[in-house]
């Protein structure tokens, strides 16, 4: 049976410092990419969502309001840097959206 050696014993205290280090960036590095991963399949699944969405024609008002819901977000997080009112305009139009939606849900 074979048991681990523990090599960092045999190292001076900047070697070590060094090694530690080098595993810190290490572990960083594959968090970056673990990240970037994951960003890389959210923008392919929103792609093909959109893709979905204008190759698709709405067939009730729930689906004219999903196409705009999104299409909303899409703006809103581009008008979150240019301008910050545009949230605002934005939420009264997420609420009306709600509304909408509620009101024909009773009457169906």
């Amino acid at each position: 049976m074979l048991f681990p050696i523990d090599l960092d014993s045999y190292r001076s205290n900047s070697n070590r410092a060094a090694i530690k280090s080098r595993r810190a960036r290490h572990h960083e590095n594959e968090h970056e990419l673990d990240c970037e991963l994951g960003a890389a399949t959210h923008r392919t699944r929103e792609d093909e969502f959109e893709s979905l969405l204008l190759n698709s024609q709405a067939d009730s008002l729930e689906s004219v309001m999903r196409k705009v819901k999104h299409h909303l977000e899409l703006y809103a997080k581009l008008a979150q840097v240019q301008a910050p009112q545009c949230n605002l305009l934005i939420a009264s139009v997420f609420a009306d959206l709600h509304r909408l939606s509620d009101a024909a849900e009773k009457q169906s």
